[in-house]
């Protein structure tokens, strides 16, 4: 049942005869739903009228606008002020003011029915796996830096990786320490029991010690064009390798708040324990055009959100995913796609659970993902211009689309 949870049912006259559905734009957006498109404005705002003909319960409001307001303190403002009825995307740091504003009503849920998780992916694509296509026709650029192929590099970064102080960054500590791809809002999917990386500067530095990883001539100290804030300094690569030393490129979107304030942190971390990062923020546009499948990074800090099925952000890591630009990592594992495909044809639930778990243990093991945290779901909405809001369910208030089959005027 979870996995038809976006499964939509559409018009067949109007479907049955477009050849590509993907380049099909669905103009009139033509569907089965309780609300029609009334008018749209691109950045600015989607209008929504209520369907009379709904075949199910209809909705008890007229109309639905959804405001886009892209600066925190004015979405802010905009709830207490009572332009809007509700805001998501609420900072964390805004919440003592809305809690204490009049007739605010601030809900804060530790999972959700799926769940959004915050990532750290590495660039691991082998020469062989390399796309042929990066979408536009031309072969994919797959510039990785070679040690993150290295299994021990990846495990040493996991120890440096202190995933509290950046939950407390990112979320402001309302948020849940990250562990696998599947959040904890999917029951008993989630892996709780799988083994994680203990925080520990000293255990990475042995692991990047007995790896070989070294800096002898003491560059990162002497060099004054490089940036290292702790540490040995920046170690060298090995000779196998066709780099010079571990410097690499850490993107992540600019539109994400605390996206500087992350970033300088696992910077910080990883420079102690002899890896230099060079920070570049992208536009999110830009970061996914040199991620996937053109894999022309070295590491990303960005993160997703998981359907209430958890074969979706899995499927982000098997094989057959590289070429198509789902794989963000590269990262490739027969054994990893066996379990995949055991999984989706399992017909025992406490078979699949074992088998989910299984893939989300090995993805820890091989790390081509660090999961620093699982976001809080947090809503606001006003309480004196409509009521039946979700409080209850994990999934809050606009996070559920039957929300908006629920409200009803205050009065």
């Amino acid at each position: 049942e979870p996995a038809m949870v976006f499964i939509y049912v559409l018009p067949k006259h109007i479907w049955e005869g477009v050849d590509d559905p993907v380049a099909f734009e669905n103009e009139e957006m033509i569907g089965s739903g309780p609300f029609k498109l009334k008018e749209a404005s691109q950045g600015e705002f989607v209008d929504l009228a209520a369907n009379k003909e709904y075949w199910k319960t209809p909705a008890n409001v007229d109309e639905v606008i959804f405001q886009v307001i892209d600066n925190d303190d004015a979405r802010v403002r905009a709830l207490t002020n009572g332009q809007v009825d509700a805001i998501t995307d609420v900072p964390d740091t805004a919440i003592p003011t809305l809690q204490h504003s009049d007739n605010v009503h601030v809900q804060i849920a530790d999972v959700g029915a799926g769940g959004s998780l915050s990532d750290i992916f590495f660039n691991v694509v082998s020469d062989e796996n390399c796309p042929e296509d990066d979408g536009s026709g031309q072969p994919a650029v797959c510039s990785g830096h070679p040690a993150l192929k290295d299994l021990a590099v990846r495990q040493a970064l996991a120890h440096a990786t202190d995933k509290q102080q950046l939950l407390t960054i990112g979320t402001g500590g309302l948020g849940t320490p990250g562990l696998s791809l599947v959040p904890p809002g999917l029951g008993a999917f989630f892996a709780s029991d799988v083994t994680d990386y203990e925080f520990n500067a000293d255990t990475a530095r042995g692991m990047l010690d007995a790896a070989g990883y070294k800096d002898t001539d003491g560059d990162g100290k002497a060099d004054r064009t490089r940036v290292v804030l702790a540490g040995d300094g920046i170690r060298e690569c090995l000779p196998t390798q066709d780099c010079d030393d571990l410097t690499m490129r850490l993107n992540y979107p600019n539109d994400s708040t605390s996206g500087p304030r992350e970033s300088d942190l696992l910077k910080s971390m990883w420079g102690d324990v002899g890896v230099n990062l060079v920070v570049q923020p992208l536009a999110p546009d830009t970061l996914t055009s040199v991620c996937c499948p053109t894999f022309d990074y070295d590491v990303i800090m960005w993160g997703w959100g998981s359907d209430p099925d958890p074969a979706f952000l899995l499927g982000v890591a098997i094989c057959d995913e590289i070429d198509s630009g789902f794989s963000e990592s590269g990262y490739c594992n027969p054994a990893y796609d066996d379990l995949y495909d055991a999984q989706a044809v399992a017909t025992n639930t406490d078979e699949r659970v074992d088998l989910i778990h299984q893939m989300q243990q090995i993805l820890i093991d091989d790390v081509p993902y660090i999961i620093p945290y699982y976001y809080p779901y947090i809503g606001a909405w006003r309480t004196d211009t409509f009521t039946g809001w979700l409080e209850n369910d994990p999934t809050l208030g606009l996070e559920d689309q039957s929300n908006l089959l629920q409200l009803r005027p205050a009065q």
